[in-house]
C-alpha cells in the first residue's frame, strides 16, 4: 500500500489541513512511514508472552472499612461563610 497525492489531498481534506504547497513531500513520507511499519510486520513474534503492562499489575486500593466520620461541626469550623450547616459559597450563573 502506498499514499498517492489524490489520497493525500483527500486525507488533508478531511482533516482540514491546508496543505497546498509541496504535497508530493507529504505522500513521500508517508509511504516512508508505511515502508518502516511493514517491516514490523515481518518481525517473529511466535515466542512472544501477549504483554498488557510491563510491571506486575496488582491491586493497590484498600479494602473498605466502615469508620466514623469527622463530624460536620469540625468539617465546617474552618469555613469562611456557613448557612444553615452548609458553606455559603457566591452563586456562579
Amino acid at each position: 500500500m502506498s499514499f498517492t497525492v489524490e489520497e493525500v489531498e483527500k486525507l488533508a481534506l478531511l482533516a482540514k489541513i491546508d496543505i497546498n504547497e509541496d504535497i508530493k513531500l507529504y505522500a513521500d513520507q508517508l509511504n516512508l512511514l508505511l515502508n518502516y511499519v511493514s517491516i514490523i510486520k515481518d518481525v517473529n513474534t511466535d515466542n512472544v508472552e501477549p504483554l498488557i503492562y510491563i510491571l506486575p499489575n496488582y491491586n493497590v486500593f484498600r479494602a473498605d472499612e466502615i469508620m466514623p466520620s469527622i463530624g460536620q461541626d469540625k468539617i465546617l469550623q474552618n469555613a469562611t461563610v456557613v448557612e444553615e450547616g452548609y458553606f455559603k459559597v457566591p452563586k456562579i450563573i
